[in-house]
């Protein structure tokens, strides 16, 4: 994990970052181990996902429900830049309330 904490009140936060200079990130820049380990956080309640960064261009987060159905909801096993944008994702890397939001969301 390179984000692990607990937010005041309780709630827990795992995020994997990830970061390309390619114009997609692929699903499987997710390595089984850390699969697994967000699976169990999940599972026990906590806000995991995946920060995506597009050559310190654009950035969002992908939220592990999302990151583990992007098949399904792309059709693709691989996100896009706009992609982010489209699905409400992208954020600001310089406004900090823009990650917090997602998590607390």
């Amino acid at each position: 994990m390179d984000y692990a904490d607990t937010l005041i009140g309780g709630r827990a936060v795992f995020l994997e970052a990830k970061y390309t200079r390619a114009e997609q990130m692929e699903q499987s820049r997710i390595a089984d181990r850390q699969a697994e380990a967000m699976d169990a956080h999940t599972a026990l309640g906590a806000s995991c996902g995946v920060l995506v960064t597009f050559s310190l261009a654009r950035c969002g987060l992908v939220l592990w429900a999302a990151w583990r159905r992007m098949k399904e909801i792309f059709g693709r096993k691989y996100i896009k830049a706009e992609d982010l944008t489209k699905m409400g994702w992208e954020f600001s890397l310089f406004d900090p309330r823009g990650l917090c939001q997602h998590c607390m969301d």
